[in-house]
């Protein structure tokens, strides 16, 4: 049997590059657009994910609807403001519309945008500007929703503040939050991608839990790293490390790790088995294993607390 034949854009970023190598991992033949001018180190390292490459301008209609001829699914893992999000993932969606492809996953990867309201937020409201002009195309369209990527917790997303052990929030400190890790997220898209049954949204999260929760949790951590790890008992014989001790993070699945004196977060991943909708009706239905959470190295001290 031929293996279906994925077209992915933005496959040299972040996310790009985790969907392409679970792509492949899958069995999928995954024809990269890359742009004119597209660097010989990167080409070389997108070969080596197993990627059959392919220039694309946005700009030229007629050659971009050439690549996608014979594909199965386009996805768009392109990132940036109007002028990715809508124009050049708008390109793309004419491009696959004129070649026949059936299927379409832009780049969201969000919260659900479409339980909020237009003007709050600038870059889901290009998402549904986007999303209003694919769905009238004759094209399937999926997007996922996976709230925000539990790998940013930290400097690139930065609720959590050490230095004043607080937890930031807005509006509500027990406002449910959606995370998902961004390897979970590309494994999540690459089922979707080799699945023509996908719903219109796709809803997934690792984990939900609250500013309030995450600021439990994060006491909970100093509180098992206040264990000394260089105390030496009256015999003189280092005292023994204690045993990885389990630690919840809602119901993540996360233990700590010592070693060296330093302190490590060990990732205990189960892969998920389905990619359907995490609020289905279905109780069978299974959700994505929670599986990541980026700790380490913390040197955290103290309570945390919510603003």
């Amino acid at each position: 049997m031929t293996p279906p034949t994925i077209a992915l854009a933005g496959a040299s970023g972040d996310l790009g590059s985790r969907i392409a190598r679970a792509l492949v991992r899958r069995g999928a033949t995954v024809r990269a657009l890359i742009r004119p001018g597209t660097s010989d180190s990167e080409q070389t390292h997108l070969k080596a994910l197993g990627l059959t490459l392919v220039p694309a301008d946005p700009l030229d209609a007629a050659a971009l609807t050439a690549t996608l001829e014979g594909v199965s699914c386009v996805v768009s893992a392109l990132n940036g403001l109007r002028g990715v999000i809508v124009e050049r993932q708008g390109a793309l969606l004419d491009a696959a519309v004129a070649a026949g492809v059936p299927r379409l996953i832009p780049s969201d990867f969000s919260e659900d945008f479409t339980q909020t309201q237009p003007g709050d937020n600038r870059n889901l409201d290009l998402r549904r500007e986007l999303m209003a002009r694919a769905d009238h195309a004759q094209i399937a369209v999926t997007s996922i929703l996976n709230g925000a990527f539990m790998d940013m917790l930290g400097a690139e997303m930065p609720i959590l503040q050490p230095g004043i052990r607080r937890v930031l929030y807005w509006h509500d400190a027990d406002q449910p939050l959606d995370f998902t890790t961004k390897d979970d997220v590309a494994a999540y898209v690459a089922a979707a991608a080799l699945d023509g049954t996908t719903p219109r949204f796709l809803k997934i999260a690792g984990d939900s839990l609250s500013a309030r929760a995450l600021a439990a949790t994060m006491t909970e951590v100093i509180r098992i790293l206040s264990i000394s790890l260089t105390n030496q008992d009256s015999s003189g014989l280092p005292t023994p490390r204690p045993e990885p001790v389990s630690l919840p993070l809602a119901s993540a699945r996360i233990s700590i790790v010592f070693a060296n004196d330093s302190i490590g977060v060990r990732i205990i991943r189960i892969p998920f088995v389905s990619c359907r909708n995490r609020d289905s009706a279905d109780p069978s239905t299974p959700r994505p294993e929670p599986v990541f959470l980026l700790l380490a190295p913390l040197e955290f001290s103290g309570v945390f607390n919510t603003f």
